[in-house]
This record gives C-alpha cells, sequence and structure tokens, in this order.
C-alpha cells in the first residue's frame, strides 16, 4: 500500500511541476491540477507522513524516492515498447502549448499509430478541409509522432481520440454509446458572441477543449508565425512604392453588425479618411475564391487593411490578423491588445486602434504615415525576420498537439469530463463595449 501511495504521489507532484512550473498552480492552462487519488484518506496521510520524515531523516526520503520511482517507471501492461523514465513519469500530463521542455518528456522510440475519429464535419467539410485522411494531416505538417485520421464511426472502439467540431454536432443528438476509454475533445474556432448559447450542452461531456484560445487544452491559433533564424536579413522594402499607391484604406467584410460594434467605429472612421468597403457590406466586390488576388490587388493600390474582428474576446484573433501580413499592406487591428498580438509578432508590423483615443486621431495617424515613405515602410521591416507558416488553417498546431499526447499519455489512466465548459468559455473573456465607450467619448 504505502509504495502504491508514494508512487501516485510522486507522478502527482511531476505532473504539477510540469503544468504549473512551480507546485503552487501559478499556470492557469490547465484545470484538472489535482486528480483524485485512488487510495483515499490512508493514501492523503501516508503523503503527509512523507513530508514530515523530509524534514527529520535525509535516509528516509531516498528510501521514499525510490520507492516512488519504482511505482512510475515499471512498464504498461499494455504496451511492448520499453518507455524512457522521463516519458513514463509525466505520461499523465497534458502538455501546454507553450511547453517548452515536453519534447524532452516524450519517447520518441514509439512507433504505435494513434487514430483520431472526426465524429462530426467541420463547417460542413466531412474531410475537415483536408485533401485527404488518414496519416497525411500529420504527415503534411511534419507532427513530431505518427497518427491518423478517420471519420468511420464503426472504427469508434479502436480509436484513441474522438474529435466533436461545435457547430456542425447537434447537443440534443449527443452519441450514446462511445467508448469510456477515447478521448473526447471539443472543437470551436469561433468567440463566444458566434457560439451564442451552444457551448452549455457540452458541459460534462466532453475531457478537452481544442481552440484560439491559449488556455485551451490544446491550443490550436489561426496561424503561426515564428522567428526566422537568419542573423542579418536584408532589407525589406514593399515591392509597390508608396508613392504608387493612390487609395488610402480598404475593408472586406461579410458582417454588417458584429458583436464588437466594429461598423460604427469605421462609420466614424470613414468621417476623416477614405475608406473603400468590399463584400456584402459595401459597395465593392471580391468573390471568395478570389481572395489571394483580391489581396494582391489591395497591396497595390491601398495603403491600410482594416483587420477589424467581429468580436473583442480573449486571444481571438482570426484570418483577418494574418492574412494581410502576407501582403504589402499594414493591417490597422481592432480586436486584441498589442499584449497578446505581441506574442505572434512585433507591434511594428501592425497598427492598434485600442492605441489611439478616438478613430478620428487613427485616421490623423494614418495620414501621417500615408505621407511618410520611411515611417511607411517601418512597418514592412519585419518581414526577413518572420515567417508565416503555411498550415492547414486553425486545425495543424491543435492536431499535431494531440498526436503528441495521445503517444505520450498512459492509456491506464483514466480522465474527467469537464463540467466547467460553458462557464471557461463565457465568463468575462468578451469587451465588446470598447468601441462604444470610445463613441461615447466624442459625442
Amino acid at each position: 500500500m504505502e509504495a502504491s501511495c508514494v508512487g501516485v504521489f510522486m507522478v502527482e507532484d511531476e505532473c504539477n511541476w510540469l503544468r504549473y512550473g512551480n507546485y503552487h498552480g501559478t499556470d492557469p492552462l490547465i484545470r484538472d491540477k489535482h486528480r483524485p487519488l485512488d487510495h483515499g484518506d490512508d493514501c492523503r496521510k501516508i503523503s503527509h507522513t512523507m513530508i514530515k520524515l523530509r524534514y527529520h531523516t535525509k535516509l528516509i526520503v531516498l528510501s521514499a524516492v525510490v520507492v516512488g520511482l519504482i511505482y512510475v517507471i515499471q512498464p504498461s501492461r499494455s504496451s511492448t515498447h520499453p518507455s524512457k523514465i522521463k516519458y513514463k513519469k509525466n505520461a499523465n500530463c497534458i502538455p501546454s502549448h507553450n511547453q517548452t521542455n515536453f519534447s524532452d518528456t516524450i519517447n520518441t522510440n514509439i512507433t504505435t499509430l494513434k487514430t483520431i475519429l472526426f465524429w462530426t464535419p467541420y463547417f460542413h467539410s466531412e474531410t475537415w478541409d483536408f485533401e485527404t485522411l488518414g496519416r497525411a494531416p500529420f504527415e503534411h505538417q511534419l507532427c513530431r509522432h505518427r497518427c491518423m485520421a478517420t471519420t468511420d464511426r464503426t472504427k469508434v472502439t479502436s480509436v484513441e481520440a474522438v474529435l466533436f467540431h461545435f457547430a456542425d454536432v447537434d447537443v440534443d443528438n449527443w452519441p450514446a454509446k462511445l467508448p469510456e476509454d477515447v478521448i473526447k475533445v471539443l472543437v470551436v474556432h469561433e468567440p463566444p458572441p458566434v457560439t451564442g448559447k451552444r457551448m452549455f450542452g457540452f458541459d460534462g461531456r466532453v475531457h478537452y477543449v481544442m481552440s484560439y484560445r491559449r488556455d485551451s487544452d490544446f491550443y490550436a491559433p489561426y496561424r503561426v508565425i515564428r522567428p526566422m533564424t537568419a542573423q542579418d536579413p536584408p532589407r525589406y522594402v514593399p515591392r509597390v512604392p508608396l508613392s504608387a499607391r493612390n487609395k488610402s484604406v480598404v475593408w472586406v467584410v461579410s458582417r454588417c453588425k458584429a458583436a464588437s460594434h466594429r461598423e460604427k467605429y469605421v462609420e466614424e472612421l470613414a468621417k476623416h479618411i477614405d475608406i473603400d468597403v468590399y463584400g456584402q457590406c459595401g459597395s465593392h466586390s471580391c468573390p471568395k475564391e478570389q481572395w489571394h488576388l483580391c489581396f494582391e490587388r489591395f497591396a497595390s493600390n491601398y495603403k491600410f487593411y482594416l483587420s477589424f474582428e467581429n468580436s473583442l474576446c480573449r486571444d481571438y484573433i482570426s484570418e483577418k490578423f494574418f492574412e494581410p501580413l502576407r501582403h504589402d499592406i499594414i493591417p490597422v487591428v481592432l480586436g486584441e491588445r498589442d499584449s497578446v498580438l505581441s506574442e505572434h509578432l512585433t507591434p511594428e508590423a501592425y497598427i492598434n486602434a485600442r492605441n489611439f483615443e478616438s478613430p478620428k486621431t487613427l485616421a490623423a495617424y494614418l495620414r501621417r504615415v500615408a505621407s511618410d515613405e520611411k515611417l511607411f515602410n517601418k512597418y514592412f521591416e519585419w518581414k526577413p525576420k518572420y515567417e508565416i507558416l503555411s498550415t492547414h488553417g486553425p486545425l495543424t498546431s491543435g492536431l499535431c498537439q494531440l498526436c503528441d499526447w495521445l503517444n505520450a499519455r498512459d492509456n491506464h489512466v483514466m480522465f474527467n469530463y469537464r463540467s466547467d465548459v460553458s462557464k471557461w468559455w463565457y465568463d468575462g473573456v468578451c469587451d465588446n463595449d470598447f468601441v462604444l465607450r470610445q463613441l461615447k467619448k466624442i459625442r
């Protein structure tokens, strides 16, 4: 009994240290910090006894650690592949997206092919927008471990994880017979105002959430930007010089009324600077299938692009921010604060509307940039220093993380269902009154 309890005690401490950086849980990335031990009050008493003995005799402490290690490193009954001690010790830990030492805990010798079942479509796409399923989604994105994707529900008893896309699953017709040992993951890439009340239907039905939120169980941003390794990159100059651009600001929008009230901000901004509006809410058109060509034209004629999000919510940074960065046009952002955006890219790559007192002061700065070629070109100096990865939308990094974790987890551990999905998703995460507060100041 003591050996088993000591072993669980050591595994719990090891996981908490990896998740939070210390024993006090300072990192909120994973909520189920303390999984219940299987040994009840006796186990807790033994754990407390161990703590006291540490201060009385070093010999007893060392003995306890040895016993704990013996428990932790014993091979899994279901695995024919010997595991590294580091991997086995941390096998029960969910990897956080920014955990730099997680790769050290993975046993790269494992060759078991893990299968992930797409139970629902993804925005009506049966293949989740991948050309083919099977191993291709993971191999094309150079995921570190072997996994495969399928939509064959008859294989549900032999897969390791099942994915549900929030917009394509009927919560009132939830699948009744899913194996308890299969991990259920909810995938969501729309902000709370767009998801509406649907997220309440997932409380107690999924183990983990994959989303754009940095505190998700599996972090899946819309795009990934990383610094280049070149020490002295060449100076970048836009292909079309400022003097050749005869138009000022362009905005492509299909949702005319948004939770962020962005349309009201643009209405006020347009009083002080010319704005051409494309899409369903404007007088110009850009077919969705010609999205890339439109941006090429924008970058040849316009100086600024309005990257205004439909919702001002925690960590919500959509393709509206990333797409203009692929082209020689300056994004003017209405979304997250610089403290969050700067985790993706230097603030010298965009202009943030949050940093200006009003649309009028923002327009004044845009006119200043538009009249100063040196200042204008400064917003493109980041390009040889960073790389926007050509990923498969917001799914790639999240799927790779899930694949990594499936290869690292202990199959004998049962995982708790999340009862807090809706509370975590909705409570205090949006600030959609920002525009209204700004406009109120000038009226």
